[in-house]
């Protein structure tokens, strides 16, 4: 069941889904598949769900629901901790904030220009890893995060990128990238991606939320799916935690009785749109903002989240961005065309 999805600002007739698939998402953000267990890699069919079971226009909810996982959910409930279940709670939050959250940039700086170009007015922005890693620009990428200041921690590329993790777990294009990156990047900004934090991290401004690359458990795991997710929503110990890691765009949530994943919905893929998506009390939130430059959910625009504590409203948003420099900047390095190629694809 999912509520409050509003329909995106700018709305087409035809009206685009994206929907991924377990051959889309293997060896996501260069991991060897060899590494991740099958049903791990798998994505569940999905379908649009309002309060009524009736179809709902902006957020994507899956077909099947996991009865364990309801069980898992109901457990706090069933020993009489209801109420004391630590879950998302407006009035907790002392003062309203607003954060910028940003993604798996990965070297991309016409990408991220336009996110910044099109993100309103923040109070604090916090970076969710992997600066760098297959684009073309990685200095520029890391100049840019350092200046935007804010909460950072790191990710796998920023990991292989400074020498701090062994690339046998990447794929050949990965590990190529990151090879090439790796003899890119000044001194200073090989420092600075090897003094990042290991998420998850918490921030003094929203005492409710944690921060993480991959999850909470483990910096490099991959949620895909609402299977991926169950573990981790049932250990969190605060109702918010913003990931990044998998460049799918969305959310996971677990309320009493059930859980689900939800995909933002747009009306096309060629302009600025966004989907606000209103959090509701007594749930837990896994919240991914999409990759700013290399989205993998079959849609090429960048993309990056807003949260509003008052509001208690997550906004997804995608905007167009100079596709064509970037996959020029990437030939011209002589990276693989591979890596230029699926940014129009958004693979």
């Amino acid at each position: 069941m999912v509520r409050n999805a509003t329909v995106p600002r700018s709305v087409a007739d035809d009206r685009s889904r994206i929907q991924s698939s377990a051959r889309r998402v293997q060896c996501l953000d260069g991991q060897s598949a060899s590494l991740r267990d099958a049903k791990r890699r798998g994505c569940s069919d999905t379908k649009t769900l309002s309060r009524a079971g009736r179809p709902n226009k902006g957020i994507e909810t899956p077909a099947e629901y996991s009865v364990n996982a309801r069980v898992i959910f109901l457990l706090p409930y069933l020993l009489g901790l209801g109420p004391g279940w630590q879950v998302y709670n407006r009035q907790a939050v002392e003062g309203r904030v607003r954060l910028l959250i940003l993604s798996d940039i990965h070297s991309n700086i016409e990408a991220l220009q336009a996110c910044l170009l099109a993100a309103p007015e923040y109070d604090v922005v916090v970076n969710l890893g992997d600066i760098v890693g297959y684009g073309a620009n990685p200095n520029e990428a890391v100049e840019r995060s350092r200046r935007l200041g804010g909460y950072v921690v790191r990710g796998n590329h920023d990991k292989a990128a400074s020498g701090i993790m062994d690339l046998g777990d990447f794929n050949p294009l990965a590990g190529m990238a990151a090879l090439w990156t790796r003899n890119q990047l000044s001194e200073e900004n090989v420092e600075w991606l090897r003094q990042l934090p290991r998420g998850p991290i918490h921030i003094p401004e929203l005492p409710q939320a944690q921060f993480v690359h991959g999850s909470p458990a483990d910096e490099d795991e991959y949620l895909v799916t609402a299977d991926d997710a169950i573990e981790s929503l049932s250990s969190v110990s605060v109702p918010l935690t913003f990931f990044g890691h998998s460049h799918l765009q969305g959310a996971f949530t677990s309320y009493p009785g059930g859980e689900g994943s939800l995909r933002p919905v747009y009306a096309s893929v060629g302009r600025a749109e966004v989907v606000d998506w209103t959090l509701e009390e007594h749930r837990h939130y896994l919240i991914n903002p999409g990759s700013v430059g290399q989205p993998r959910d079959g849609d090429w625009r960048a993309a990056f989240a807003t949260f509003d504590s008052e509001r208690k409203i997550v906004t997804f948003n995608r905007v167009p961005y100079d596709l064509k420099a970037a996959q020029d900047r990437i030939l011209a390095a002589n990276l693989p065309p591979r890596l230029a190629t699926r940014l129009s694809a958004g693979r």
